[in-house]
């Protein structure tokens, strides 16, 4: 079995010294490196990366001609991505700080020996490797996530906004480009669904609580130009097992088609359900007026349900005396009683009178105000 021949790395030296230059040259082929050439101007140097495409550059950063070391590697680094290890004697801070800006892989002061250079290019070349693959990684990641149909946006432990897809741009209105870097609730606004309240956000009560959140239609977000989605939501910490909690991620999407599904389903559910039952069944609001009538009840009165949202319930009582038992009933319940029992009498469409027993339950929401009332009542043998 042949042995696998790994390919040597390919470099380019660019200084103006022609005797160091020959000796670094000398050194690096010693070492195993295939040296492409040797450039003593910056244009040059730019001239043959473009050409040649080298794994790394050493660049000296004091170079005769227009383009000095520290914008040859700037190019560089811009337009090809290569790596680049100064050379150089000065060491001065604003130097430095000129070459810093050009974020080189590494810095080796003349004059130096042969293992610092070598040290200096077998660190820059496996740190240009593993960047190499963090950024394909990323690149994987940030398609992957643009191409969910959910919308996600991920924060920092800061609540600042790190990455957003395409689906949470359209959802929110902000460009990520904009949204970067900002406050989470600077692009994410939500108010409760019912109330119209604020509402915090399931960012915010995960980090809070260190708990994943699961939202369904609870929230409306308001979106940049004040449209408004409802949105079920997904809130779980980003952890690093060593640093902790770098942040969070929602997940959301807009819950619109889903609750106007449900609605539907409900609308065409609950008079099958009242239908299907043998008792007489009324729903009221709070004051008595008619809601629903079940399809037994209209049996019983020839009214449709249409002409029964007209009436109060005590309207379909078969004199005055059975309409002021039933809205005693009623009265009772709007004391803060949850249930009342009585016994009536209703007009039938053939003229006659049925005495019926109903049990009335008030349905309350939190403040204990009634939302609604249910009438179920039973015939009775007159």
């Amino acid at each position: 079995m042949k042995k696998r021949t790994i390919p040597k790395a390919k470099l380019l030296v660019v200084e103006d010294e022609g005797i160091t230059a020959e000796d670094i040259k000398d050194y690096l082929i010693s070492l195993g490196y295939d040296v492409l050439g040797i450039c003593s101007t910056g244009e040059e140097a730019v001239e043959k990366v473009r050409n040649l495409e080298p794994d790394l550059v050493l660049m000296d950063i004091r170079l005769a001609g227009v383009v000095d070391g520290i914008q040859a590697a700037d190019i560089i680094r811009e337009h090809y991505e290569i790596p680049v290890v100064y050379l150089t004697a000065y060491s001065d801070p604003q130097t430095l700080e000129r070459a810093k800006i050009t974020d080189p892989y590494g810095y080796v002061l003349k004059p130096f020996n042969q293992r610092d250079l070598q040290i200096a290019v077998e660190i820059a070349l496996h740190k240009h490797k593993m960047q190499s693959r963090l950024q394909e990684s990323e690149r994987w990641l940030s398609a992957t996530v643009s191409s969910v149909h959910e919308a996600i946006i991920t924060v920092d432990a800061m609540y600042r906004v790190k990455t957003m897809n395409q689906a949470a741009e359209r959802i929110t209105g902000w460009r990520y480009k904009d949204a970067k870097s900002r406050l989470f609730t600077q692009i994410y606004t939500t108010c409760h669904a019912a109330t119209g309240e604020d509402l915090p956000t399931p960012i915010h009560l995960a980090l809070e609580t260190g708990k994943t959140v699961v939202r369904k239609g609870e929230a409306l977000l308001v979106a940049l130009g004040g449209t408004i989605h409802p949105v079920d939501e997904t809130a779980t910490l980003i952890v690093d097992p060593i640093r902790g909690v770098l942040g969070a991620v929602l997940v959301f999407t807009d819950a619109s088609e889903r609750i106007e599904a449900e609605n539907n389903y409900r609308e065409d559910l609950i008079p099958a359900v009242l239908d299907s039952l043998s008792s007489y069944l009324v729903v009221t609001d709070r004051d008595g007026k008619i809601i629903r009538f079940n399809q037994k009840a209209q049996n019983l009165t020839g009214l449709s349900e249409r002409d029964a949202h007209k009436k109060f319930f005590w309207d379909l009582c078969s004199d005055s005396e059975e309409s002021d038992v039933a809205s005693s009933s009623f009265k009772v319940l709007n004391c803060n009683r949850h249930e009342s029992t009585f016994d009536c009498r209703w007009k039938t469409k053939f003229d006659q009178a049925l005495k019926i027993r109903w049990c009335n339950s008030a349905i309350r929401d939190d403040d204990e105000a009634i939302s609604y009332i249910i009438c179920t009542g039973v015939g009775l043998e007159n």
